[in-house]
Order: C-alpha cells, then structure tokens, then sequence
C-alpha cells in the first residue's frame, strides 16, 4: 500500500518543477539526448558486442591498425597495437605506451652508440679489424646454435 500511495507523492514532486507542458517537453528531450549520449557500463553478464561498444565509445579504434603509431615505427609497432586493442586500450593509453616505448627505444640506442665510440676509443686503429672478427665469432657461433640465432637475429654490431 505505501508504494501506491508514494507514486504520486513523488510524481508530483517531479511534475511540480514544470511550469507547462512545454518545459517539461524540452526537459524530457533533454534526457533522451543526454541519455542517447551516455556510455552503459559493461557488466558480468554483457555480451562482447556490448563491451566492444562501451571501450570504443571510451576511445578504443574499431581495429589494430586504427591506433596511430609514431613516425618510423609502423612495422615494429603492429604485435603491440594488436595487443593493445585485444586489452581493450584506447587511443589516448596506446600513445602513452608509444611514446614510452620509442623513449626506451631511444634511449637503448643511445647507450649502444656510446657503448661503440667507448670500445672505438678503446681499440682505436684496430676498431675495424676487431669489429670485423668480433662479427664472424657471432656469425660463427649463430650458425651452429638455433637458440643463439633466435637472440642475436636483430642485433647489428656493424
């Protein structure tokens, strides 16, 4: 009985804040906008289209390749954009994790070239022959070692 008797208790309040029809028409039209705009919160039981909705309304591209990539880096960057898309991430933390990344990238560059002008002082006129036999070791030893290969096959000592 309390609930029947509290509908219109707080029906009129709600009604009592509209002067005429006409405001509470472009009120109710206000909350289907704002409603048609809103994002639903996936929940346990939400299917994957529901869920593939929300991420991407929250920023997520519609595929892998729709995450921008830095300038220079589109191949190295394809397994991490598929990754991120997999992970639900949107456009805004996949830059973050980019630029993270080409930092780090930048950075292990730099200590290589100070690693090679420290053992290019350090050999001097012998840098180039060093080099030279240093480089057919390596070769030598990846030929006869499929687990060496593997860790080597991106390193360039040249």
């Amino acid at each position: 009985m309390e609930s029947s008797e509290s509908e219109p208790v707080q029906e009129e309040k709600i009604l009592g804040k509209f002067d005429d029809v006409e405001s509470l028409s472009k009120s109710y039209q206000e909350l289907q906008s704002r409603m048609g705009n809103s994002v639903r919160i996936p929940q346990e039981g939400s299917t994957a289209e529901e869920v593939r909705a929300f991420y991407q309304k929250m920023g997520m591209p519609e595929s892998p390749s729709g995450y921008k990539v830095p300038e220079g880096y589109e191949d190295s960057f394809k397994d991490f954009q598929e990754i991120a898309h997999n992970a639900n991430l949107t456009q805004q933390q996949f830059q973050s994790m980019a630029q993270m990344q080409e930092q780090m990238a930048e950075d292990q560059h730099k200590s290589l070239e100070e690693s090679r002008l420290r053992i290019q002082g350090k050999w001097g006129d012998n840098y180039e022959l060093s080099n030279e036999v240093a480089s057919g070791a390596i070769e030598a030893l990846r030929s006869n070692s499929e687990v060496l290969e593997k860790t080597l096959s991106d390193v360039d000592l040249r």
